[in-house]
């Protein structure tokens, strides 16, 4: 019986979880309004007639979304720096081929 039970917490665990947070590497990759910080796709929190609520910690707010400017081709090191080339990523900030 102890044997077992490992096992079953195990699939217990896993049935409990659901679907898992996507991953991503940038907005581009998460649903429509999701952003992407740290690695998972995040619901974009909006208040209906006011302000949008602040950005998580590291990241800027450009447009309507929340953007990791560390690693978003679009708003890279900044709101208004696009990496355009197609094979330039954002990597810290800088745009790199």
């Amino acid at each position: 019986m102890r044997a077992a039970l490992p096992s079953l917490l195990i699939a217990l665990l896993a049935a409990c979880a659901g679907n898992p947070t996507p991953r991503c590497e940038s907005a581009d990759d998460c649903e429509r309004n999701d952003l992407c910080y740290r690695g998972l796709c995040l619901p974009e929190m909006e208040v209906d007639g006011g302000p949008p609520p602040p950005c998580p910690l590291g990241m800027l707010r450009c447009d309507d979304a929340c953007v990791d400017p560390s690693n978003d081709r679009d708003h890279c090191g900044s709101c208004e720096t696009e990496c355009r080339g197609r094979e330039d990523e954002c990597e810290l900030g800088t745009c790199v081929h």
